[in-house]
């Protein structure tokens, strides 16, 4: 038995199952959504880890990103795990703070994020 997908010119193309096709659209789904976890996860661990040490050497936003060339702008969304750095930029950074990439990561590894900050409530009148 064969299934036919039809092509936006109208000719038909033999397929041997869309099953699999269906199959592998689910698999690749589930994939998704893990790469995705993971994926936000690590850039708010590398960001904030980020931030943890720019802090600690007394810089600002504004004068880090001047000594990495970045604009302030794009170090903050690294730092708020928003932006995801390429490994060249990751690299800059790391040399910007003084240590290899290598390094870096070291310190992502062991790096333990901030707690979330819970929003505050409005007081309610009495």
């Amino acid at each position: 038995m064969s299934i036919f997908i039809f092509q936006r010119i109208g000719q038909a193309v033999p397929t041997r199952s869309i099953t699999v096709i269906r199959i592998s659209v689910y698999v690749n789904k589930s994939i998704a959504q893990i790469i995705l976890a993971v994926k936000y996860s690590l850039t708010k661990l590398f960001g904030s880890c980020v931030r943890e040490l720019r802090l600690g050497t007394g810089l600002s936003q504004v004068e880090f990103g001047e000594m990495c060339g970045f604009y302030q702008t794009y170090l903050s969304r690294i730092e708020n795990g928003k932006a995801n750095p390429t490994l060249n930029a990751m690299e800059v950074i790391a040399n910007a703070l003084g240590m290899s990439v290598f390094e870096l990561f070291e310190k992502v590894k062991v790096h333990k994020p901030p707690k979330p900050v819970k929003p505050l409530k409005p007081k309610q009148s009495k």
